[in-house]
């Protein structure tokens, strides 16, 4: 997998792709994926489903439960934060990085 910044907007769906096939190639449910992330069966199918736009370390417990290899974990970070700020930027409508100075008294 590799990222291209030209993508983003699809990097949440990429991410609920990639969390779920991982799951499946390990052969392991979603009743016991969640158990031992400590959720609930409903919220990992919304993070798979990209209903749901997951942590950080939310995905790295994840990652850690199914003992994804570091390249993969590396990746797959990456593809979480993109997600993040993407949710972000949904959420604010901006569609910069940048802080926002706000004056005081204001």
């Amino acid at each position: 997998m590799t990222l291209d910044p030209s993508q983003l907007g699809r990097s949440k769906g990429d991410l609920a792709e990639t969390l779920r096939s991982m799951r499946e190639r390990a052969g392991r449910t979603q009743v016991w994926l969640a158990r031992r992330c400590h959720f609930s069966q409903t919220k990992l199918s919304n993070i798979e489903t990209g209903r749901a736009t997951p942590g950080l370390v939310d995905v790295e417990l994840i990652l850690r439960a199914l003992e994804a290899p570091p390249e993969l974990v590396i990746e797959t970070t990456a593809l979480a934060r993109l997600a993040h700020m993407e949710w972000q930027r949904q959420g604010t409508g901006a569609c910069t990085t940048r802080p926002i100075l706000r004056h005081a008294g204001r």
